[in-house]
């Protein structure tokens, strides 16, 4: 009895959060903040991502937003005698071309291609050896209904 509750409760504020907020502006000439962040889980402070960018609308339902991106993962693991650590840190910047189609509520929905570039450091400590790896690419993202 208390699961259904639950969940009927959730979709209520769900919907209501979603219909409360109008609207979102996508006509020629707005302009929005973008942030995004993930990680945190069980509160621990690794591994997280996130990124924050600016969104400009060039014209009614088109716009093209470009971000900086950043993420860090720490791990440690043993095996019988031995620990290994391993860290990661990225850094990037993405520049996507966005087409929003017909917003519904507090939702708009929309297609959208970019390009992105990373610089990514991987580190493995393995004790008594410590070796880093650096990679630097470039990737191409297709977002869709995101």
């Amino acid at each position: 009895m208390r699961v259904p509750l639950l969940i009927g409760l959730c979709v209520v504020l769900a919907a209501s959060a979603a219909f409360a907020g109008g609207t979102p502006n996508t006509g020629m000439g707005a302009k929005q903040l973008v942030f995004e962040f993930s990680g945190l889980s069980n509160l621990g402070l690794s591994p997280y991502a996130g990124g924050f960018g600016f969104r400009y609308f060039y014209a009614d339902a088109t716009g093209i937003r470009g971000s900086l991106n950043f993420a860090y993962g720490k791990d440690a693991y043993t095996a019988g005698d031995e620990t290994t650590d391993d860290s990661m840190t990225l850094i990037g910047a993405t520049l996507i071309w966005e087409k929003y189609m017909a917003a519904i509520a507090s939702v708009a929905p929309y297609m959208g291609i970019g390009i992105g570039y990373y610089y990514q450091k991987e580190e493995i400590n393995d004790f008594p050896e410590t070796f880093a790896v650096e990679l630097m690419k470039t990737e191409t993202t297709t977002n869709i209904l995101a």
